[in-house]
């Protein structure tokens, strides 16, 4: 499947010049799915995994055209970091970009709302929303589930499942889940 088959119009469009080599690149056939390499690879970004300060996750080097990566965080921790770098770049926050566990670590209006910005771009990054329908769809089907009728524990076995995999942290998966009004009763 192509990306451009689970992103949106407007998405893909933020990719600028490479949106539609950005559109014709092929999800991953097994999980992760989502090949950030190969989006790396076509924004010109070399990835770098090092041995960073604890409560820096990674940050993005716009004039060297690297992201640099802290090796001791775990692999969905590097996955959500490198996403969020690369909507750094996507996105035109052109000043060296570091991300830190602490969003209070942030001095000013800007890099605050570049952070949160680049959070979303990550997100949606790594959990389309039209991967997550079929990834659902898939697990309810999977543990023999009814849809109409999900329980708190049964979302939270599906959280769990699509979390898994697309390699990012449950905690991610909530929130996304969230985000795009999923498991949401009609009546909300």
């Amino acid at each position: 499947m192509r990306l451009n088959e689970i992103y949106s119009p407007e998405f893909i469009a933020q990719f600028g010049d490479q949106q539609r080599q950005f559109g014709d690149l092929q999800l991953l056939n097994k999980s992760p799915y989502v090949d950030l390499n190969g989006i790396a690879d076509l924004l010109g970004l070399q990835l770098h995994y090092e041995n960073l300060k604890s409560n820096e996750s990674g940050n993005f080097d716009e004039v060297a055209h690297t992201i640099a990566i802290n090796r001791r965080d775990s692999q969905t921790r590097q996955r959500f970091t490198i996403a969020h770098e690369i909507g750094h770049d996507v996105l035109g926050h052109h000043v060296f970009s570091q991300r830190s566990s602490d969003l209070g670590a942030y001095k000013s209006i800007l890099e605050k709302s570049n952070e949160m910005a680049a959070n979303n771009f990550a997100a949606t990054l790594l959990m389309p929303r039209n991967l997550l329908v079929k990834l659902v769809k898939g697990a309810i089907a999977h543990l023999a589930l009814n849809a109409s009728g999900l329980t708190p524990r049964e979302v939270d076995q599906i959280t769990a499942d699509v979390a898994r995999e697309l390699a990012v942290s449950q905690e991610s998966m909530t929130y996304r889940f969230q985000n795009v009004r999923m498991f949401v009763k009609k009546d909300d």
